[in-house]
């Protein structure tokens, strides 16, 4: 798939990953009479996405780390199959563990690691 943020283009892509698709917004509140809906329609802009990975190397940690800790709106390009769909979105956090070995071979020095976007418009 090979997924991009800015100009950093991942080492692996995640293996789970929320799905890109419209969200309904609306909103309700109880009435003396009974129930008033609102409803402004459907969108993306505004859904928060997650991407998870159970490793990755620690050069790709550091590099997304960097990203996050920019503060920036950045393009990302998920490269979905069948859509060429990008989006600006900001960088909300990013959390993993880190891999002990006793083995100087481990090829993945963090784990169970989730980067959290926000979409904020869409670009294509």
């Amino acid at each position: 798939m090979a997924m991009s943020i800015s100009t950093t283009t991942f080492a692996r892509d995640p293996g789970d990953m929320t799905i890109l698709k419209a969200d309904k917004m609306c909103s309700y509140t109880k009435t003396y009479g009974g129930v008033e809906y609102f409803s402004w329609g459907s969108t993306i802009v505004g859904k928060p996405i997650s991407l998870s990975w159970n490793a990755m190397p620690s050069t790709m940690f550091d590099a997304l780390n960097t990203l996050v800790v920019s503060d920036t709106t950045m393009v990302w390009t998920p490269n979905i199959p069948g859509s060429t769909q990008t989006y600006e979105v900001n960088l909300l956090g990013l959390d993993g563990s880190y891999f002990i070995s006793q083995e100087s071979s481990a090829s993945y020095e963090r784990i169970n690691c989730e980067l959290r976007l926000l979409i904020m418009s869409e670009v294509t």
